[in-house]
C-alpha cells in the first residue's frame, strides 16, 4: 500500500489511474491515505493530476482533493494556478473554487 501512495504522489498517469481505480473502494484511513496521496500529486504536477479529476467522483473531484485547510490550500494554490491547459480550465475554476 505504502508502494502504492508513494506512486501516486510522483502524479505519474499509470499511478493516477491506479488511484482512480481504487477510489470507489476506499474507505476509512485508506482514503484518508489516498486522499494525502492526490493532494501531493496535485502539488507535484497539476496538469496531470486535474486530468484525472471527475466532480462526480467522491475523492477524485476538484472539491475533495483541493480542499483542505488553510496551510494545505496555501501549498496547493500556486501549484494549480500554474496550469495553463484550456481543456483544464473547468477543473482548475472548481479547484480553485475549493480552495477558497
Amino acid at each position: 500500500w505504502t508502494t502504492v501512495l508513494a506512486g501516486i504522489a510522483t502524479a505519474q498517469p499509470t499511478w493516477l489511474n491506479v488511484a482512480a481505480a481504487l477510489e470507489p473502494g476506499a474507505s476509512g484511513e485508506r482514503a484518508s491515505e489516498l486522499d494525502t496521496a492526490l493532494k501531493a500529486a496535485l502539488a507535484t504536477d497539476p496538469a496531470a493530476t486535474l486530468r484525472v479529476l471527475e466532480v462526480a467522483r467522491q475523492r477524485l473531484s476538484p472539491a475533495a482533493v483541493c480542499a483542505g485547510d488553510a496551510r494545505t490550500t496555501g501549498l496547493l494554490k500556486p501549484a494549480v494556478e500554474t496550469v495553463a491547459d484550456p481543456a483544464l480550465e473547468a477543473k482548475k475554476t472548481a479547484s480553485l473554487e475549493a480552495m477558497g
